[in-house]
């Protein structure tokens, strides 16, 4: 059986030790997507449910009942939708990139290399990055650069 699973960095990311950082992942193997990668803040932190969906959360989120990626800020309710970026086309070696920009207080979305938007323009100054995934997925981080 397939379970949901989060996981929240050990270590906070702040304002007063980072101006920006990149997380890239790629898929290696990917099986009827649901994954979110973000935030928690560390106002909410510990916190195991499905990262996005609660206060004090943002995520960028692909799941295969949904045709394009959505970011969620802290509820399911109103997500905005980013269609011109269908998940169906996903696969292996496609890079998802997060940018935690602790200057301009955002977190920005690359899908192979191309902006897809600002997911958040008030990001909080303390935070650790989160990913959920739900089902069969091989996705590895490519890129954690500080």
């Amino acid at each position: 059986t397939t379970t949901n699973r989060t996981c929240a960095a050990k270590d906070a990311l702040s304002s007063d030790k980072h101006c920006l950082v990149q997380w890239e992942l790629t898929v290696k193997q990917v099986n009827s997507p649901c994954v979110a990668i973000g935030y928690v803040a560390s106002t909410h932190y510990p916190d195991d449910g499905w990262v996005g969906l609660r206060s004090g959360q943002c995520s960028i989120s692909l799941e295969k009942p949904n045709k394009y990626f959505k970011c969620f800020k802290g509820s399911y309710e109103s997500p905005h939708i980013y269609d011109a970026f269908p998940i169906w086309l996903v696969k292996s070696n496609d890079k998802l990139q997060i940018n935690f920009d602790f200057v301009q207080k955002k977190m920005d979305f690359f899908y192979n290399g191309t902006f897809v938007g600002v997911l958040d323009d008030a990001m909080p100054e303390s935070i650790y990055p989160a990913i959920s995934i739900h089902g069969d997925h091989v996705i590895e981080c490519t890129k954690w650069s500080i």
